[in-house]
């Protein structure tokens, strides 16, 4: 599990309002569909759907509402289609022969005033690149940096002492919206 996934946890339990009364599906939640289940558990939402493309990782999780959803497969986007009011997804922009297949996943899956929620690393230029994409398909996106200002305290903190040059908690605190 990336820290993405525990800072995407962390917003759900502080930012509840667009998940109330709604149908929410997880994208890549991995081992744990953490956020996803978060959600399920504490907001007061009609439906969640937690899923991941990989059949091993939904393995590590028995429930009913759970499934593989390949964003690139046309039998599991058409049976989802326009199903959704919130659809979120954390750290799944780094495999670049699937971030265009994720934003035309976000726009089938979500109803027409639906919201997707996407927690990204800017890891090289995938947020910049994923961001290009949603826009030039008709997405409107908004990126936050500090939507926790107890969580962003802590990142400036630590961010003073990274020195790693790779993939560090400096490059974690990245919110899109589309």
């Amino acid at each position: 599990m990336t820290n993405t996934n525990e800072l995407y946890a962390n917003y759900s339990l502080c930012v509840n309002s667009p998940f109330l009364g709604s149908t929410v599906c997880e994208l890549g939640g991995g081992m744990t569909c953490l956020a996803g289940l978060m959600i399920a558990v504490c907001a007061d939402v009609k439906e969640v759907l937690l899923s991941d493309g990989n059949e091993k990782a939904i393995q590590t999780i028995i429930l009913s509402s759970f499934r593989v959803v390949r964003w690139d497969n046309e039998a599991d986007m058409s049976t989802l289609e326009g199903r959704f009011d919130v659809v979120m997804c954390a750290d799944c922009l780094f495999l670049d022969q699937y971030r265009g297949s994720l934003v035309d996943a976000l726009r089938r899956l979500l109803r027409p005033d639906g919201t997707a929620l996407v927690f990204a690393p800017t890891r090289g230029d995938t947020l910049a690149e994923f961001c290009r994409l949603a826009e030039s398909a008709g997405l409107r996106v908004c990126r936050y940096d500090n939507y926790d200002s107890h969580l962003w305290d802590l990142h400036l903190k630590v961010c003073t002492v990274c020195v790693c040059g790779f993939y560090c908690v400096c490059k974690c605190f990245k919110v899109s919206e589309s």
